[in-house]
């Protein structure tokens, strides 16, 4: 009877989950269905809070405009906003306010890295990657950038990364802090406002923590560095938050 009244109580936790009725339904007539698309990503003073957080707004006055072809990274703290503008995209979620410009998506996510592969289309015009190789070892994650290189190009990509090496590559770099983009600009702009930007006190602060790891410390949360790799290498792919 014991074991039946616990299968009972994680049954019923279960069924909580599948008999939930999503905000946005698959069959909905709020959305607009587009016959092509560019790959143009635009969010215009977009307003978000989670239905289960009401009071905690998310994203506060968003705008982001990302031109076709481009590829962006979001760069920002944890619980700045980052993951919560892919949903959006994706409409898993729509917006308190504001409006987004409708796009055709393959997203692929860190659930999906242990197949090391990407089944994609070659009609799709957008990708999204969120921290999609941050579960590989180097090797892996050498192969696997190495493929979505290839895939992005032509292709409107965003990614939400913490490797440097990553962020590097993207034309664009986006800062989100506290639902909104703080700076935006190349990395080579963002990094020349030196004191005076955040992106670039992020890096720093990274580079020191390295520079200490080539000196044979420990950095506590990201374990134990490889001493072999070169000064380079330790500083490519170090993590930005």
């Amino acid at each position: 009877m014991s074991a039946f009244a616990k299968a009972r109580v994680a049954a019923a936790k279960i069924f909580q989950i599948t008999d939930h009725k999503p905000s946005v339904g698959k069959n909905g007539e709020t959305g607009i269905e587009l016959d092509s698309v560019s790959g143009l990503v635009e969010l215009k003073d977009v307003n978000f809070s989670y239905p289960s957080r009401p009071d905690v707004k998310i994203l506060n006055n968003f705008s982001l405009s990302v031109p076709s072809g481009k590829t962006i990274a979001l760069v920002g703290s944890s619980g700045s906003g980052k993951s919560t503008v892919v949903s959006l995209i994706e409409r898993f979620y729509d917006p308190t306010s504001g409006w987004g410009e409708g796009v055709t998506i393959i997203r692929r996510s860190k659930a999906e890295n242990r197949d090391n592969t990407c089944d994609v289309k070659e009609s799709r015009n957008l990708v999204l990657l969120d921290e999609a190789t941050s579960a590989l070892d180097s090797e892996s994650e050498k192969l696997v950038q190495e493929a979505l290189d290839r895939f992005m190009i032509g292709r409107t990509t965003l990614v939400i990364a913490h490797r440097l090496s990553t962020i590097r590559m993207a034309d664009l770099v986006a800062v989100l802090q506290q639902g909104g983009v703080l700076e935006m600009g190349t990395h080579d702009e963002l990094f020349a406002k030196g004191e005076n930007g955040v992106y670039a006190k992020l890096i720093k602060m990274q580079e020191i923590a390295h520079e200490t790891a080539m000196s044979g410390r420990f950095l506590p949360d990201k374990g134990n560095i490889n001493l072999n790799k070169s000064k380079d290498q330790l500083i490519t792919s170090c993590y930005i938050y």
